[in-house]
């Protein structure tokens, strides 16, 4: 299923044979949790023991959108949906298709990136047909996601400091505004799932990284700018947008990662607002040795 910020490997919440098949489908450890999406606070409330009052603020303020917030589970919730951890991550998406099936079923949804684990999640009913295609039934054909890139996740508990644990579409100068402060935790590990690529990926001045590999097989991973004599290459935005950029970002990197040339050579784009979020996460993409 589509969502506004990625496809989604999709299934009833509170079956724990459906659950562990969506795990076995995307080759998901068993210790990360998946999240749940719904349609209204009041669904999510039939399953969370409490929903704090900033949580309640902040589900107000950004939901129908890409704002993940944990809540502690009650025991209609499988376990194997959170890794044996008493919180469940929820979230309304802002994707009309979707809600108006959730508002008609009476379970909640979980989902996870409908991709095999380890490699980009995909923004596009396409790109979910060419990595798990064989593995299910249904594809439900959103078209191209219009973030493309994953929810901020945020955990909430009564008298506690907020922590955000992945930043993501929302920054969290946004989620200050409307509950005070907040502490980000950062990830421990330096690479996810989500960014790993097959073929090899350098980051820099791509004008000069280009005379430097003229003898192989270049693809070119920019922000706003086209190059000439290079046969493969994706611009994030045309427009310069940064909002463009991301909507792109997951999408280009596929299509770049299966024309399978020697190397990907890329640069950052402006570090400001939502810039800094695909930064990161060019920063950390993954691959093999060059």
């Amino acid at each position: 299923m589509p969502t506004e910020t990625v496809y989604g490997l999709a299934g009833n919440a509170y079956k724990e044979n459906i659950i562990k098949k969506i795990f076995k489908i995307k080759k998901r450890p068993k210790c990360k949790p998946i999240i749940i999406h719904d349609h209204s606070i009041e669904s999510i409330k039939k399953y969370v023991k409490e929903f704090p009052e900033k949580a309640l603020k902040l589900a107000k303020h950004f939901w129908p959108g890409p704002l993940t917030i944990l809540l502690k589970k009650k025991s209609i919730i499988p376990d194997v949906i959170t890794g044996g951890l008493p919180y469940i991550g929820v979230r309304i998406p802002n994707h009309k298709k979707v809600l108006k099936i959730l508002s008609n079923l009476d379970f909640p949804v979980t989902m996870t990136s409908a991709n095999i684990s380890g490699s980009i999640s995909p923004t596009t009913a396409e790109h979910v047909k060419k990595n798990i295609g064989n593995k299910i039934s249904y594809i439900l054909n959103g078209n191209k996601c219009e973030i493309g890139i994953e929810s901020t996740i945020i955990g909430i508990s009564k008298n506690k400091i907020p922590k955000i644990y992945r930043i993501g579409s929302i920054k969290a100068e946004e989620i200050k505004k409307i509950i005070g402060s907040v502490k980000i935790i950062k990830e421990k590990k330096k690479l996810t799932d989500n960014y790993s690529i097959k073929t090899p990926f350098i980051i820099g001045n791509i004008r000069e990284l280009i005379k430097k590999n003229r003898k192989r097989k270049i693809c070119i991973f920019s922000f706003n700018k086209k190059y000439k004599n290079i046969k493969n290459q994706k611009m994030l935005s045309k427009k310069s947008n940064l909002n463009e950029a991301a909507k792109n970002f997951f999408y280009n990197l596929k299509e770049l990662d299966e024309v399978k040339n020697d190397i990907i050579i890329a640069s950052y784009v402006p570090n400001i607002g939502i810039g800094k979020i695909i930064n990161d996460k060019i920063k950390r993409l993954k691959s093999r040795k060059i």
